[in-house]
């Protein structure tokens, strides 16, 4: 029956409740063995009512919309493509998200591997006798800013003043 329902609808496009269980009593009329070609009052009334309950299903998947009395044909994939859409859109934020991730991963690595490398080499220098081992004179200064930005760093003749110019944004992450 449910079958019939689709079928009827999706040909028509728009029709009644009323116009639907009037078709689908003629069907069930027709293919009744009955001499007389009526169903009788009971059945009728089960048929009629299977029909409403048909159209109820398919109104809660939104294959058919119903305004008023008017019955009308949506399609049996609307509510997928409505879901395909916003599952998309969720796929799209998720992408975005791990590439975001992705990046700040990549510049946490560099970060480890910068301070990796000012490690060994102050290692080298207090090995070659080279620096002093009591350890860095004062002020000292970590800055972070992007691999892409470029830094101009000025330092006057007597070593005394230091001037940093960064074209992106940067974040001092330690100051002695």
């Amino acid at each position: 029956m449910t079958l019939s329902v689709c079928k009827m609808l999706e040909s028509k496009g728009s029709t009644t409740y009323a116009e639907v269980a009037d078709e689908i009593m003629e069907e069930f009329t027709a293919t009744q063995t009955n001499p007389a070609g009526s169903l009788d009052e009971f059945h009728e009334k089960n048929v009629r009512r299977r029909v409403y309950d048909v159209l109820n299903v398919l109104m809660a998947l939104d294959i058919v919309t119903k305004e008023k009395k008017e019955i009308r044909w949506n399609g049996l994939y609307t509510a997928q493509r409505k879901d395909f859409e916003e599952l998309k859109a969720v796929h799209v934020q998720l992408v975005t998200g791990i590439a975001r991730k992705a990046e700040y991963l990549k510049d946490l690595e560099e970060q480890i591997a910068g301070l990796q490398n000012i490690i060994k080499r102050n290692q080298q220098l207090v090995k070659n006798s080279s620096a002093p081992k009591e350890g860095f004179t004062l002020p000292f200064i970590l800055v972070q800013t992007s691999s892409h930005a470029t830094v101009e760093i000025e330092i006057s003749e007597d070593m005394q003043l230091v001037h940093l110019d960064f074209n992106r944004q940067y974040t001092v992450l330690l100051a002695r």
